[in-house]
């Protein structure tokens, strides 16, 4: 068997966590690969097909609003008399940045099963940063824009939001997978075809968002295991020149948990004045991915292009707090958890045992660029461009 294995696609919607194909050395069926990462995003596809700050992903930021839910809940305001009551809308941009190292591994273990291990470790740095909408706030006397901008430092230490800068470092969830597959020769005019299908599971490894922090990305599931079912199929349709494709579902495994939740609807739950228990059962994702791969251009050096299609469901949330007086609205978090991304992948690489006649432990080289576009899916979803320079040695 081939060592071909993709990458899952992970239900994330900050940082785009796939990798095309391992590359295709038959008398060497294991693998390894390492690659150093880098992620940088400071836009957001909205639903609209419009570009927004990332935080702006899961709504509009209104200090009135949040003022008014501070008064209800606490009695008292951190706005003005006069300016409470009238429409106070920010906008919120954001940037995150980040390195790491990405690790695969996979091991046949037969003709036909193989298990394999993916696994991040990754820093990042995010933050966000508040500017009032001139152009719907009108009318305002010369001190009332600092009042504002004091009044909102007040609001969110009220609700416990200290910070919004965050320094991130870790590793994401661990994926750990069987996979069964075949060769065929000679097939459907093919040189070759190669297929499988693979079961796996995430264990919650990652790092994950802080309630104090609304900055804060998480690098994996945001603490949620779960499972997936993929398949995938190889056809080298002439010598050195394939095509394929990788379809896959997963699902997160639902759990109770604290959270922050908005009183009103169009509140950012990010933003939140409520924290407490809710029960959250993640939407499941769909992902799928085809490629086409041209091998030895000219000695070991190949290219491939990939295009990755993810769309993930909304995720259902309830109320678990044991106190329900203070009423919650989860309409707009259910609303905004729905997103969808669309990747393309340049891949560019070098076979170093290509014109070896017989091979040991020669590695490949690439390096790979992920590019963010809004050709059918992206919404709710941040524009993160990934570059990626790494080396697979197959043994």
């Amino acid at each position: 068997m081939s060592p071909l294995s993709h990458a899952t696609i992970y239900d994330n919607r900050f940082i785009p966590l796939f990798a095309p194909q391992q590359f295709f050395i038959e008398e060497l069926p294991s693998s390894y690969e390492l690659q150093f990462v880098a992620i940088t995003a400071s836009e957001a596809f909205a639903r609209d097909e419009k570009t927004v700050g990332i935080p702006e992903i899961f709504g509009i930021f209104d200090l009135n609003t949040l003022a008014t839910s501070l008064l209800q809940i606490t009695g008292k305001s951190p706005l003005r008399s006069d300016l409470l009551g009238r429409e106070l809308p920010f906008f919120v941009n954001g940037r995150i940045q980040g390195e790491g190292f990405f690790m695969r591994y996979y091991q046949s273990v037969s003709d036909y099963f193989a298990i394999g291990a993916e696994l991040l470790f990754l820093k990042t740095n995010s933050r966000q940063t508040f500017r009032l909408d001139m152009e719907k706030v009108r009318n305002l006397r010369p001190g009332d824009i600092n009042e504002i901008y004091r009044s909102r430092h007040l609001a969110f230490e009220e609700i416990g939001l200290i910070e919004n800068d965050a320094p991130q470092h870790g590793v994401g969830d661990l994926d750990l997978y069987v996979r069964g597959g075949k060769t065929w020769d000679y097939t459907l005019k093919c040189r070759k075809i190669w297929a499988g299908l693979s079961v796996g599971g995430f264990v919650p490894t990652g790092v994950t968002t802080k309630l104090k922090n609304a900055a804060t990305i998480p690098y994996g599931g945001n603490g949620f295991g779960g499972v997936y079912v993929k398949g995938d199929a190889l056809f080298e349709v002439k010598e050195d020149i394939k095509v394929g494709f990788l379809l896959e579902i997963s699902k997160r495994i639902p759990r109770t948990m604290l959270a922050r939740m908005p009183m009103v609807a169009s509140e950012p739950y990010i933003f939140g004045p409520i924290v407490g228990k809710a029960r959250i059962n993640p939407g499941a994702t769909l992902g799928f991915s085809p490629y086409f791969v041209i091998e030895h251009l000219r000695a070991g050096l190949g290219v491939g292009i990939h295009y990755t299609l993810t769309s993930h469901w909304k995720d259902m949330w309830c109320d678990k707090r044991k106190d329900q007086t203070i009423p919650v609205d989860l309409t707009q978090v259910i609303k905004t958890s729905a997103w969808g991304s669309d990747y393309f992948t340049i891949d560019v690489f070098y076979d170093f045992g290509k014109q070896n006649t017989e091979r040991v432990i020669d590695p490949i080289a690439f390096f790979r660029w992920d590019v963010p576009s809004m050709l059918f899916e992206s919404h709710n979803v941040a524009k993160t461009t990934k570059v990626s320079l790494g080396v697979e040695i197959a043994y």
